[in-house]
């Protein structure tokens, strides 16, 4: 019983099949919301987290999708039905 509730609190920030890519679900929560036009600043306090530790989940996404800017990051999140488009 120990061991399957240390398996259940391993799985936390494991990486997550979306797509082609291995994202965790806080990369998926940034991505959604850099995406949605938000600004470093304000996913750092939706989510409790620092301006640094967004920008490292910036990088890391940037790397797993290969993509070299925002740009990239949105039309990704776009194609994965990640976010949807506004009229």
């Amino acid at each position: 019983m120990i061991t399957k509730k240390l398996k259940e609190k391993r799985k936390v920030g494991r990486p997550r099949k979306e797509g082609s890519e291995n994202l965790t679900e806080r990369e998926i929560e940034v991505l959604k919301l850099l995406a949605n036009g938000n600004t470093v600043k304000t996913v750092a306090s939706q989510l409790n987290i620092s301006t640094k530790t967004v920008d490292t989940h910036t990088v890391r996404l940037m790397r797993k999708i290969k993509v070299r800017n925002r740009v990239g990051l949105v039309k990704y999140a776009l194609r994965e039905k990640l976010i949807l488009l506004e009229d």
